[in-house]
């Protein structure tokens, strides 16, 4: 899971310890590969990574250059879902 932390300069002195968050599931991680990468790497690639991790990474690299481009300042991060 993928939880983002947007950090606003325009927060209230009483909301400094608040933040806000948002979360990220993806829930289609070898669909993802195999249209990017085909059907055989999909079913192939958990036998020797994790699938759902390299995926997620991936899509924080997008994230963060959108951010970028757009001057937002967050802290993206990868943590492990509780369940």
């Amino acid at each position: 899971m993928i939880v983002i932390l947007i950090f606003s300069r325009f927060l209230l002195k009483k909301e400094l310890g608040k933040r806000n968050v948002i979360k990220i599931k993806v829930l289609n991680s070898k669909q993802i590969v195999a249209n990017e990468r085909g059907k055989f790497i999909s079913r192939l690639a958990p036998y020797f990574i994790d699938l759902d991790r390299r995926v997620e990474e991936e899509i924080v690299k997008q994230i963060e250059k959108v951010f970028a481009e757009r001057n937002i300042i967050a802290e993206i991060s990868i943590v492990k879902e509780d369940v």
